[in-house]
């Protein structure tokens, strides 16, 4: 798992639509589009595994519905998930694209 203590996990368009229904509870709407916030998330092969801000839950969420994940000490470091006009003055602590073709 990732050091940091905060995390977002972008979905992709794909993602959105299959697993909307599931992930509801803890989706949230940025800029970019709907992500999850987290403590900490990692590529486990298949899949990004996401800590969630509740206590002992975690998301498995496959790879292929992952557009990015951001770590930084809070949710204002992450920038592409900010709302539009806003702007942080930190910089993103460590941003992961996740390179796979759909």
């Amino acid at each position: 798992m990732s050091s940091k203590n905060h995390c977002q996990v972008l979905l992709t368009k794909a993602g959105m639509q299959e697993l909307a229904k599931i992930l509801d509870p803890f989706l949230q709407k940025g800029r970019s589009g709907h992500f999850i916030e987290g403590k900490k998330a990692d590529s486990n092969g298949a899949f990004i595994v996401v800590e969630t801000m509740v206590e002992g839950v975690n998301l498995w969420i496959p790879i292929h519905f992952v557009a990015c994940v951001g770590f930084g000490v809070n949710s204002s470091a992450i920038g592409f998930l900010q709302k539009k006009g806003r702007r942080s003055n930190q910089t993103p602590h460590g941003i992961v694209a996740n390179r796979a073709k759909p």
